[in-house]
């Protein structure tokens, strides 16, 4: 089955965008990589922060509170310091 007009269109232009010919598909990897890899840091360091407040409160929920409240902390910090990254 061939695919329509329009989606031979997305098609080529999503091609033409892999090598760089079409600027109306550029990459912002390929643009600035600088930059991406920045953001890829920030958003990595974003997840870590999330894993550690759910990790804090299932083991303040467990009865070791003090530890928990520890970790929440720590990811409360890991979570800000992603967003300042992303913001600047």
């Amino acid at each position: 089955m061939r695919p329509t007009g329009f989606e031979q269109y997305q098609n080529d232009g999503t091609a033409r965008g892999m090598v760089g010919d079409d600027s109306g598909y550029r990459s912002a990897a390929t643009d600035n990589p600088l930059a991406h890899r920045h953001a890829f840091t920030a958003g990595a360091t974003w997840f870590l922060g999330v894993m550690l407040l759910v990790a804090g409160s299932t083991v303040a929920m467990q009865g070791a509170v003090m530890l928990g409240a520890i970790v929440l902390i720590a990811g409360l910090a890991t979570v800000a310091g992603a967003a300042v990254a992303l913001m600047g």
